[in-house]
């Protein structure tokens, strides 16, 4: 099948229960098990596991994309935008790349 599309695509299984809420879309870090593809002009170029930075990710940040939390002065506006975003942060990962090397 051909298909006319460019970009980065993540795929996911394992949901972590207590990672969601139950409305707007899962962030990758709410996944056991999370690749991403990478596609030019309809082909598979790249194909990369990130369940390690995910894993991570949770361990550093587990609050984050579940219930909202008041208590943490968390902004519920933002919250809910944040729930309902389909971009994920490739910048976060060069940044604890970086951070390796040091």
């Amino acid at each position: 099948m051909k298909l006319n599309f460019t970009g980065g695509v993540l795929i996911a299984k394992d949901f972590v229960e207590d990672m969601g809420a139950h409305m707007g879309f899962k962030k990758p870090m709410a996944y056991k098990t999370v690749f991403e593809l990478k596609i030019r002009n309809g082909k598979l170029i790249e194909e990369n596991d990130k369940s390690e930075i995910m894993a991570k990710w949770r361990e550093e940040n587990y609050g984050e994309g579940s219930a909202f939390r008041s208590e943490q002065n968390e902004d519920l506006e933002e919250w809910v935008s944040n729930s309902f975003s389909l971009n994920y942060e490739e910048e976060k990962e060069a940044n604890d790349d970086k951070t390796k090397d040091e």
